[in-house]
């Protein structure tokens, strides 16, 4: 666990240490502010539990107005931090305030030390009531991730909605940590499907901070959508003047590939030097296509440009999805103007799909039984081997 200490003066600084203490487990930080009012610009909490905030001696208005701004912004961007406030100002409007953008405990610049001890131990245990279970409690797991990437070969194919579903299946049904992380910058139709948009952090957050990169980091910053499955959401629109690079992607798949059994990618129906680095390090690529000319057609340019990258057709995978009846493009004649097999196909349940689309939430908990749904398991299963644990039956249960 790790405290953070933003004490305004080095004289407070010293008097705050000796009531904190000595503290098992606890990795413990200092800085200073003195009379800078824009220190805080510089302040970096994102692999933090706890924060100590410490207003000066005179805190005007204004500074303190902006002290909450940016208290306020830090919870917005890591809702896991657990924020103690020491300042002169106590009144009931102000307090109101302060739990508006955040604060969890707020006392007087000069605490009853039992009062302090207590606020601290409060904020222990909502840090660690809040720490990630397994596979973050470990170091690493014992073997890499599988990492796979659902590539639509041309727009509306239906890649976001099986990829979403497939990641809710394997956390659901089989238990799988699984990480999603929506690479489709501009579409983000992964974070609707699964969250409804409901989400504080985004990819970005960690790529502005690869320097600091961990497993706590991460896990602070996805999105907890059911156990054992998290999404790692596309940044909101306003972020998306902020460049992505291809070397901070790798630091961060890199890493979900250590820590989770699974990390599906839902790539964007586009190529470029931060897209081909997460098909390189990807096991496996799933195209998804529909049975019209057109999606055959640029199924046919994806695999010119994927094999011209030196991906092996044994990586490569192709789904038919939104069959379109009466079209005479059937399986022969893709795999015949592709050269690769079709390795599954999902069939038509337009009702399911369009209701699950509608709501944002998962097919499977509108209709579990759905044909898509089956088709679905039956793709898990034939790719990664992986299946729903079988259950007792009554007469089991009791022998």
């Amino acid at each position: 666990m790790r405290l953070e200490l933003i004490a305004a003066t080095q004289t407070r600084c010293d008097e705050l240490l000796s009531l904190i203490g000595p503290l098992e487990g606890i990795e413990l930080s200092t800085q200073v502010r003195e009379h800078n009012p824009d220190s805080l610009r510089e302040v970096r909490v994102e692999s933090r539990d706890i924060l100590i905030l410490d207003s000066p001696l005179e805190a005007p208005t204004p500074e303190r107005d902006r002290d909450l701004a940016w208290l306020d912004q830090c919870v917005t961007r890591h809702p896991l931090l657990g924020v103690l406030w020491l300042t002169r100002d106590i009144d009931p409007a102000f307090l109101l305030q302060a739990m508006r953008s955040g604060v969890r405990e707020v006392l007087p610049l000069h605490p009853d030390p039992a009062e302090f001890t207590q606020a601290l131990d409060r904020l222990r245990r909502h840090a660690q009531s809040l720490a990630p279970t397994s596979p973050v409690d470990s170091t690493e797991r014992k073997s890499p991730g599988r990492m796979v990437a659902f590539v639509p070969t041309k727009g509306g194919s239906g890649a976001s909605f099986m990829v979403t579903n497939t990641a809710y299946l394997l956390a659901k049904e089989m238990a799988c940590d699984t990480v999603l992380i929506d690479l489709d910058l501009h579409g983000a139709d992964a974070s609707y499907y699964l969250s409804s948009d409901d989400h504080r952090n985004s990819l970005l957050d960690l790529t502005r901070h690869t320097d600091r990169l961990d497993a706590h980091l991460m896990h602070s910053s996805l999105h907890s959508v059911i156990p054992h499955l998290y999404l790692l959401a596309a940044p909101n629109v306003n972020e998306l003047t902020t460049q992505l690079t291809a070397p901070q992607l790798e630091q961060v798949l890199q890493l979900a590939r250590r820590q989770y059994g699974m990390v599906l990618l839902d790539m964007p129906d586009t190529l470029d030097a931060v897209t081909v680095k997460a098909l390189d390090l990807a096991d496996e690529v799933v195209l998804v296509m529909g049975n019209t000319v057109a999606h055959v057609r640029n199924a046919k340019r994806w695999l010119v440009m994927l094999r011209s990258l030196g991906y092996a057709d044994a990586k490569l995978r192709v789904v038919l999805n939104k069959t379109h009846a009466g079209s005479d493009v059937d399986i022969a004649l893709i795999e015949g103007a592709l050269g690769l097999p079709v390795s599954h196909t999902l069939p038509n349940d337009p009702a399911t799909a369009l209701e699950a689309i509608n709501q944002g939430l998962p097919l499977m908990s509108l209709n579990a039984h759905s044909p898509l749904v089956q088709a679905l398991r039956q793709f898990i299963s034939h790719e990664w081997h992986l299946s729903a644990p079988k259950r007792k039956s009554w007469l089991d249960r009791w022998f």
